[in-house]
C-alpha cells in the first residue's frame, strides 16, 4: 500500500477491526457454554434410562446424579501489533534520461551524478535534503523555501563559489549545505617549467616556487648531539640538548623569523611550542587564511609560511611525513561531521599538494568527526584540522635577519646527520622568477604560453583564457571552466519538504511559479518527474536532474502481528432440583 502522508497512514491503522476480534473470541465462549449444557442434558437422560441401570431401575433412581458444567469467571485477552515500515525509492531511470535528453540536452551522466549520493550517510538525521546541479557560470536565481540566492558571477572562481554557500547557510530552513564539483573535460597535452598546473576538484591550479623578499633556508635535525651551525659568517649556535633549547639559541643567533617544526608541536615565530590549526568557517571545508572568528584565526602570516615551509620539507626530506587531522564541533549529526571533518582534512593535504604533488603519498587525512567536541552547541574552536608532523626529524626554518650567503648556502658543522636541506637568494614575489612555461588542453581551452619571467606575466595569461574564471588566492591561481558541473546539497532539520525553484529573471516578482527545477514534493513518481521537465524552459543552460532526497518517495509496509488467550475457570454444579423432579415424575409415569 502506496500512501503520499501521515494522514493516509492514519487510515491504514483503521482498516485493523479490532472490536471484531473480541467479538469473535467472546462468540467462541458462547457455542463452548452452548456445547457443554446439551451434553449435560444428554448425560441425564442416559441416567434415567433403565437399561443402563440396575435391576429394572435407572442410575437416576440408584442416587446417580448428573452434573452440569458452567462457566463460572472467563478471562478474554487479544493483543495486536501493527508494525509500519517507512521505504523509499527513486524513480530515475534510462526512459527518464531519455525525455530529459529530448527536452535539451539532460545526459544520464548528470542524472546519475545526482544519484551518487542519493544514499549518502552524511544526508541521515536530516529531516529532508535536496540536491540540484548548476553549472559554474550559471546567472541564475534558485528560490530555497521563498528565499532567493544568486551566484555571482562578478567574484572570483573560489570566491563565488563560497559566498553562495554562505548565502545557502543563511536561510531559515536549511541547517547544512555542502557542494562538489567535476568537469567532463580532462586536462591533457600538459608541460610545465618552473609551475605546478593540477586539477583539483573542479578547479585548474597553477602555483609557482616559492619566492619571498628575504633570505631563506631550512635546516634539518636528525639529532641533537653537539653540533655547530652557521647562519652568518662568525654568527652560528650549537644544536644541542634538545628542540627548545636549540630552537631558543637559533632565534637569538639568526634575529630574523626562525619557525621551528617538530612532532612534539611547533614554534610560530616565538619560543612557545604550540598544535599547528587551520580553522574553518561554520560547516566550510575549504582553506582560508582571511578566516578570523571570535577566539580562533588563520590570519596570523606565520601560519600560511609554515604551510608552504611545510611543503619544501617534504620535497626535500623523503623521510618526511604528516598527519593532517579534521574536526568539528558537535552542532551536527555524526554521520555528517564525520564527512565534514574528513572533507577539511582533504583540504588542507591539497591546499599542500597544489604546491606540488609529488608529496601526496606522504601526507595521511584523518578525520575525527565530533569526537573533541565538549557538547552539541556550536564552537569555533573545534571546527579545525591539525597538523601534525610523524617523522623523528626536527626542522627550523630561517629567514631574513643575520641569514646572509657565502657560497651557494649557510653551511652546517661537520656531522653529516644534521644540515640545511635548502637555501634560497630572496626574491621580491612579483619580480623577476624562473622562466615559467605552461601548455596545456583543458576541452576546447588551450594555453600555450613559455618565457614568462614575472608572476605578473603568468596571471595576465591566465586571465586571458576564455570560457574560465579566474582567481588569485594564496600565493596560487584558480580557473574554473564555465562548464564545470557544481552539485549542490541543502539539508534540514526542521523543514520536511524543502523546495528548490529556479527564478526567472524576466518575472516582475523575480520568480516564475512555473519554472520548478526539482522533484521536491512529496512524491516520485515518473509523471512527477515528466511533468516537472516539461516546466523547464531553457535546459540547455541549466543542468538539473531530479531530486535524490532519501525521503521523499514515501512507501509503507504494514505487516500485523497478534496473538489471543483465553481462560476460563468450568465448575460443576447438581442439576436443578425441579430439572430432576420432573425427570422422575416422566419416568414414573
Amino acid at each position: 500500500m502506496s500512501v503520499d502522508t501521515l494522514k493516509d497512514a492514519a487510515s491504514v491503522l483503521q482498516e485493523a477491526d479490532v472490536s471484531a476480534i473480541v467479538t469473535s473470541l467472546a462468540l467462541g465462549i458462547a457455542e463452548a457454554q452452548e456445547q457443554l449444557d446439551n451434553n449435560s442434558i444428554k448425560q441425564t437422560l442416559a441416567l434415567a434410562d433403565p437399561n443402563n441401570g440396575v435391576g429394572g431401575k435407572s442410575l437416576l433412581e440408584l442416587g446417580f446424579t448428573p452434573a452440569f458444567y458452567h462457566f463460572q469467571y472467563a478471562d478474554i485477552s487479544a493483543s495486536i501489533s501493527l508494525k509500519m515500515k517507512l521505504k523509499t525509492e527513486l524513480e530515475l531511470d534510462v526512459s527518464i534520461s531519455a525525455y530529459y535528453t529530448s527536452q535539451g540536452g539532460y545526459s544520464k551522466e548528470k542524472l546519475d551524478y545526482l544519484k551518487e549520493t542519493e544514499d549518502a550517510s552524511y544526508r541521515k538525521e536530516f529531516r529532508s535534503s535536496r540536491e540540484f546541479v548548476t553549472s559554474a557560470n550559471s546567472a541564475e536565481s534558485y528560490k530555497v523555501d521563498n528565499a532567493t540566492v544568486t551566484i555571482n558571477q562578478e567574484q572570483g572562481a573560489k570566491t563565488k563559489i563560497s559566498k553562495f554557500q554562505d548565502q545557502l547557510h543563511a536561510l531559515t530552513n536549511v541547517d547544512r549545505a555542502r557542494y562538489e564539483m567535476r568537469n567532463e573535460n580532462s586536462l591533457t597535452t600538459t608541460t610545465e617549467n618552473n609551475a605546478f598546473l593540477q586539477y583539483v576538484d573542479g578547479y585548474l591550479v597553477v602555483a609557482l616556487p616559492y619566492r619571498i623578499a628575504d633570505d631563506w633556508a631550512i635546516l634539518q635535525i636528525n639529532n641533537y648531539t653537539s653540533t655547530a651551525v652557521e647562519v652568518a659568517t662568525g654568527t652560528g649556535f650549537n644544536i644541542d640538548v634538545n628542540y627548545d633549547t636549540t630552537y631558543t639559541a637559533a632565534d637569538a643567533a639568526n634575529g630574523g623569523t626562525v619557525i621551528g617544526f617538530s612532532k612534539a608541536g611547533f614554534k610560530l615565530g616565538t619560543g612557545t611550542t604550540v598544535s599547528l590549526n587551520v580553522y574553518f568557517g561554520f560547516d566550510k571545508d575549504q582553506v582560508d587564511y582571511a578566516y578570523s572568528q571570535g577566539g580562533v584565526s588563520n590570519t596570523d602570516p606565520n601560519l600560511k609560511k609554515a604551510m608552504r615551509v611545510l611543503v619544501e620539507i617534504l620535497k626535500k626530506d623523503p623521510s618526511a611525513q604528516l598527519n593532517v587531522i579534521g574536526h568539528t564541533d558537535g552542532s551536527g549529526p555524526d554521520p555528517y561531521n564525520d564527512d565534514l571533518s574528513l572533507r577539511r582534512a582533504n583540504a588542507v593535504r591539497k591546499e599542500l599538494l597544489e604546491y606540488d604533488k609529488s608529496i601526496g603519498a606522504r601526507i595521511t587525512p584523518i578525520g575525527k568527526g565530533e569526537d573533541d567536541a565538549p557538547d552539541e552547541n556550536p564552537n569555533e574552536n573545534y571546527r579545525k584540522v591539525e597538523i601534525k608532523l610523524t617523522t623523528d626529524n626536527d626542522y627550523l626554518y630561517f629567514e631574513g635577519g643575520n641569514l646572509v650567503f657565502d657560497q651557494t648556502s649557510p653551511t652546517a658543522g661537520t656531522a653529516t646527520d644534521n644540515g640545511f636541506i635548502e637555501a634560497q637568494d630572496g626574491k621580491t614575489p612579483g619580480s623577476t622568477i624562473p622562466t615559467v612555461g605552461l601548455e596545456f588542453n583543458f576541452g576546447a581551452a588551450v594555453i600555450s604560453e613559455t618565457g614568462m619571467t614575472t608572476r605578473n606575466a603568468v596571471k595576465t595569461a591566465l586571465e586571458a583564457l576564455d570560457k574560465f574564471s579566474f582567481e588569485e588566492r594564496h600565493d596560487k591561481f584558480y580557473l574554473l571552466h564555465d562548464e564545470t558541473e557544481v552539485k549542490w546539497s541543502v539539508m534540514s532539520k526542521t523543514s520536511q519538504e524543502l523546495s528548490i525553484e529556479r527564478a526567472s529573471e524576466s518575472s516582475s516578482s523575480g520568480l516564475d511559479s512555473e519554472n520548478t527545477v526539482l522533484v521536491d514534493q512529496n512524491q516520485n513518481s515518473l509523471t512527477k518527474i515528466l511533468k516537472d521537465a516539461e516546466k523547464i524552459e531553457n535546459p540547455s543552460t541549466f543542468a538539473v536532474g531530479g531530486s535524490v532526497d532519501f525521503r521523499m518517495a514515501r512507501q509503507f509496509e504494514m505487516s500485523v502481528e497478534g496473538s489471543s488467550s483465553v481462560s476460563a475457570r468450568l465448575v460443576s454444579l447438581p442439576a436443578p432440583p425441579e430439572f430432576l423432579d420432573e425427570i422422575k415424575s416422566f419416568l414414573s409415569n
